[in-house]
């Protein structure tokens, strides 16, 4: 699971909740697990004017802050934020808010930890998930746990395959009101799975941040 990318997600409506815009942002899951936060020009022109500020992210780095004058291109001067990987999303709010209004700090990026070290990491960055979801009963189909979004987009996209496929081998081509009546068909398909991905994400968020404030209240009992 990309534990991870839930991660970058609430760091990512964090800063914007602090009024520090992400204007785009990426996560990788190859190893070393990593993100690309660039953040609004509204945000960073007064102090690094056309330059991009890049707040880069990997799992055995941890946040760095840099710019560069190329969207394509990685990140110069860059400054590393913290002496551990995984900070809380509000510090790193807070660090990249003061780090926003002066030029970076230039200093060498160190390695923390390396990727697959049994330190705890795995752990802490999966609670930023939530709870983790239960195994589905072994009598459950595969199809009655599919969504039916999915499942309608799967044989819309078949059907038309079939009958191009048809068409290669000397079968007639659709007319042109079928063509049509296949892509509303398969754009309203689209539609709804784009739909059922954005409530994928909306859920996973919600339980990555009940998950982040249950452990949140639970290093303060600690304490």
């Amino acid at each position: 699971m990309e534990y991870h990318r839930v991660y970058i997600e609430i760091v990512v409506r964090a800063l914007e909740g602090a009024d520090i815009d992400v204007s785009m942002w990426c996560s990788k899951g190859i190893r070393p697990r990593s993100a690309r936060l660039t953040l609004s020009r509204r945000r960073t022109a007064p102090v690094h004017g056309e330059a991009y500020v890049v707040l880069s992210w990997t799992e055995e780095q941890g946040w760095t802050l840099g710019h560069t004058e190329d969207a394509t291109r990685p990140p110069t001067e860059t400054q590393q934020l913290f002496g551990t990987v995984l900070p809380e999303p509000r510090e790193l709010v807070a660090v990249t808010g003061r780090a926003t209004s002066t030029r970076p700090t230039v200093g060498p990026v160190i390695t923390l930890r390396r990727a697959g070290d049994s330190d705890g990491f795995e752990e802490q960055l999966a609670s930023y998930w939530g709870p983790m979801p239960q195994p589905r009963p072994e009598s459950q189909s595969e199809e009655d746990a599919s969504d039916p979004r999915l499942n309608q987009l799967d044989t819309l996209l078949e059907r038309l395959l079939t009958t191009y496929t048809g068409s290669a081998c000397g079968a007639p081509l659709p007319t042109p009101e079928a063509a049509q009546r296949d892509a509303d068909e398969i754009r309203a398909a689209l539609a709804d799975v784009h739909a059922y991905c954005r409530e994928l994400r909306g859920a996973r968020y919600a339980a990555g941040v009940q998950g982040y404030r249950s452990g949140a209240r639970s290093a303060r009992r600690r304490r």
